[in-house]
Parts: structure tokens; C-alpha cells; sequence
């Protein structure tokens, strides 16, 4: 199992930012950014168990599972992947959105505000 770094990179990248955020929340005391924090390390954890899971390999509509000293089970694996990529979407999907809106004011200004 390898990791797939493209993930593992923007994982590192979030939890950077979270800790940056988490120090200016701690100078400034401000609550909101206790929350921005959290979901800066919600977002790089979902990276994190993306960019860790096994990523199972498919040739011709099947599974390719490399061959192991022991025996394996191959409904575990698959069960194991799919919960995994439910853990990751949840986690960094779903800090994403919490993120967009946190930052709505930042990412989509008002137009009366420009004018």
C-alpha cells in the first residue's frame, strides 16, 4: 500500500492553515476562528485517510489483490476501502462546505458593499 501524496500534500497543506488559523485565534481570543480551525483539521484529516487508504486496483471489472503471507479476505478489504472513502467524504466534504459558508463573506463579497 502507497500512499497516493497528491493527498497527502493538501492534507499536510489544511492542517498547516488549521494551525495558522488556531494561533491567530488564540492572539485575537475570537470564537469564530476556534470553529475555522476545527474545520481546517476536519478538512486534513479527510485528505489524510484519502491519501492513506489501500485504493484497491480494478483490471477487467475485478479486484487485484496482491498475493500476502497470510490468508485474505477479500469482502473485508472491500468493506474496509468503502469505509474509508465514506470517512474521507464526510470529513473533508463536509468541512468544505462548513468552510464555505464560514468564509462566505470572504469568497463572495456583497455587491451593495463594491458599489
Amino acid at each position: 500500500m502507497r500512499p497516493d501524496y497528491l493527498f497527502v500534500i493538501a492534507g499536510a497543506a489544511a492542517a498547516f492553515v488549521a494551525a495558522l488559523v488556531l494561533l491567530s485565534a488564540v492572539r485575537r481570543r475570537a470564537r469564530r476562528d476556534w470553529l475555522r480551525a476545527l474545520l481546517w483539521t476536519c478538512l486534513a484529516a479527510g485528505l489524510f485517510i484519502q491519501g492513506f487508504a489501500p485504493h484497491l486496483e480494478i483490471q477487467g471489472k475485478q479486484f487485484v489483490i496482491a498475493a500476502s503471507g497470510g490468508p485474505v479476505d477479500p469482502k473485508k478489504l472491500v468493506d474496509r476501502e468503502r469505509r474509508m472513502q465514506l470517512l474521507s467524504v464526510i470529513l473533508a466534504g463536509g468541512a468544505a462546505l462548513a468552510l464555505l459558508v464560514s468564509y462566505r463573506q470572504v469568497l463572495l463579497p456583497s455587491r451593495s458593499a463594491s458599489a
